[in-house]
């Protein structure tokens, strides 16, 4: 039975491990320097990301990292889903269902009104676990760089 809960300083190398595989799934090069903020932020109780890791057998085999915002459209905070992952020696066998299901309620019991993720078109896996929950809602994101 997976183990799911908030990451804890002595994680941060396993985290580590897993974050690098998220990124290489992603082709993604970040600097040192944004993983470290990453990390030290969501650990951090005064601010309003955390992340969450998913064991099995006292082995770190996933993370999600969640924002709480406000927003402008409705009263209560919104919760963000903005990565997630899955070892991929872990994959299919619903882990990745346990990881969503924790983070709703994580957004329930912290008052939130709404839960909300992004996935690339091409990510068929993930969006088949997605779609079980809720269809996309055909918007569209567009990043502008600055700086």
């Amino acid at each position: 039975m997976p183990s799911i809960r908030d990451a804890l300083p002595a994680d941060y190398n396993a985290w580590r491990m897993l974050w690098a595989a998220y990124l290489d799934f992603y082709q993604v090069q970040l600097e040192e320097e944004t993983t470290q903020s990453t990390w030290e932020s969501a650990i951090n109780p005064l601010v309003p990301r955390r992340i969450r890791v998913l064991e099995v057998e006292n082995d770190l085999t996933g993370f999600a990292l969640i924002q709480f915002q406000t927003s402008s459209w409705q009263v209560r905070p919104v919760c963000y889903l903005e990565d997630l992952f899955i070892s991929e020696r872990h994959r299919g066998k619903g882990l990745g269902r346990a990881m969503l299901d924790n983070l709703i309620c994580v957004a329930k019991e912290s008052g939130c009104s709404e839960f909300y993720w992004h996935a690339r078109r091409d990510n068929t896996h993930a969006r088949r676990l997605y779609d079980r929950y809720v269809k996309e809602d055909g918007n569209v994101r567009y990043r502008l760089p600055i700086g």
